[in-house]
């Protein structure tokens, strides 16, 4: 369960943390994630105070993309530092990187029926009646090895 941490509370483990706290005896007895204590103290050191307070999610350019992915391509920084910099997730950063080069697909048709062509008609229902006679003849399968098993037990088949 997820516990949301108010700007005091996050100030306070600073502070602790600047008089020498150790940050695993704070993570232990404040019942934090360890890897979420850095984060913040990373984001404490760079934005100061500010990188504590919760903040509104904001559009990334495509000028600040550019610079975010040749920041990963120099490997000056990890990842985790790039984010804080950048002020952006990692999963922003993966899903950038992994649509790269690849064109965005058009959302899928809906059936309507008036910007269907008969074509596109005739096919959809050749698609649909093909799938229905897969499953038809798996059913058919089905029920003749069930029967099959019965002949061999000596059990009745079923009016079914």
């Amino acid at each position: 369960m997820s516990k949301h941490h108010s700007f005091e509370e996050k100030l306070k483990y600073m502070k602790l943390l600047d008089e020498g706290y150790p940050s695993r005896q704070l993570s232990r007895e404040m019942k934090i994630v360890r890897s979420r204590l850095y984060i913040w103290r990373k984001r404490y050191i760079y934005y100061g105070e500010e990188g504590l307070r919760r903040k509104v999610a904001h559009h990334v350019t495509e000028s600040e993309i550019a610079s975010i992915k040749a920041d990963l391509m120099g490997k000056v920084l990890p990842l985790k530092d790039i984010c804080i910099k950048h002020d952006v997730s990692e999963a922003a950063i993966y899903s950038w990187c992994n649509t790269e080069g690849k064109q965005k697909r058009p959302m899928a048709k809906r059936n309507n029926k008036a910007a269907l062509t008969e074509l596109e008609e005739l096919r959809a229902r050749n698609e649909y009646l093909e799938a229905e006679n897969a499953l038809l003849k798996k059913v058919k399968a089905l029920v003749e090895a069930r029967d099959a098993r019965r002949k061999g037990t000596g059990q009745k088949p079923s009016s079914n």
